[in-house]
């Protein structure tokens, strides 16, 4: 329907989303400093059509390609960072902490040892929680790198973006 002000919209909004005036990603003309080539392809690209190739082929191929890496070595080599658990380090604070407060209830005193009991599972939660930041902002740091690293097509050399 011409005339309904859907036009007007949308430009509107396109111009709202190019406000902050940031450049479109990419290398631009960079060359590689290997072998001085200008093409470049973005790695998270390469490792994801690798899989896809993979998961339709049924297996991944072994012959030489982009950047003389076969689609096996591209699918070990270039695989995202994985989230990491915190369970291991809660449950190394959480088994001598439960220990003490069991020692503590036991030998020393009931009230005490429900005090003890207390400050236990308020320093494991406390290190569960620190943990899970840390290493949430480790992850979002690493797949941000990850998601800025390209490799040169015709050596395989690796450029952060």
């Amino acid at each position: 329907m011409p005339g309904d002000g859907l036009e007007g919209f949308e430009a509107l909004m396109g111009a709202f989303a190019n406000l902050g005036g940031e450049k479109p990603e990419g290398l631009g003309d960079a060359r590689c400093p290997k072998c001085n080539a200008a093409d470049f392809v973005k790695v998270d690209d390469l490792f994801y059509e690798a899989v896809r190739h993979a998961e339709n082929a049924g297996a991944a191929s072994s012959e030489p390609g982009i950047g003389g890496l076969s689609e096996q070595q591209i699918i070990a080599r270039f695989a995202p960072p994985r989230r990491r658990s915190a369970r291991l380090r809660t449950i190394l604070v959480a088994i001598p902490l439960a220990g003490a407060a069991y020692f503590v209830y036991a030998r020393v005193n009931p009230t005490a040892g429900q005090f003890a009991v207390v400050a236990a599972i308020v320093i494991t939660l406390m290190v569960f929680l620190t943990t899970v930041r840390k290493q949430s902002d480790d992850y979002y740091d690493q797949k941000a790198q990850w998601n800025k690293l390209y490799m040169c097509t015709k050596c395989g050399q690796l450029v952060k973006g």
